[in-house]
């Protein structure tokens, strides 16, 4: 997705989900920040602070207006495992992320 630039000493995350198996887009799967360590399983807990995003039909997310530093970004979708990532936000600059969740065995 595109965005606009971030505003002074903000910064964004924009990425796409798709399948690790097939490459095809993952939709409607939540992408939100936690303060949930990134060794877990299971849903996260959403960090109700900070914008969250749910994948479109190309996979695409945005979450934008974010201060600068270290996060933990997880997803959440019935059909494939939770994920959790590290990311680290600029002031200044959209990063870019690439999730490739596992699918569920007999979804």
């Amino acid at each position: 997705p595109t965005v606009p630039p971030p505003a002074d000493g903000r910064g964004a995350v924009v990425g796409v989900m798709a399948d690790s198996a097939t490459g095809f887009p993952v939709w409607g799967a939540a992408v939100y920040f936690t303060h949930d360590t990134v060794i877990g399983t299971g849903r996260a807990t959403p960090r109700r602070e900070l914008p969250a995003d749910t994948t479109r039909r190309d996979g695409g997310f945005a979450l934008r207006d974010l201060p600068a530093g270290r996060y933990t970004l997880a997803t959440d979708d019935l059909d494939h495992f939770p994920m959790r990532r590290v990311v680290v936000v600029h002031a200044g600059q959209v990063d870019t992320v690439v999730l490739r969740p596992r699918r569920v065995v007999g979804r």
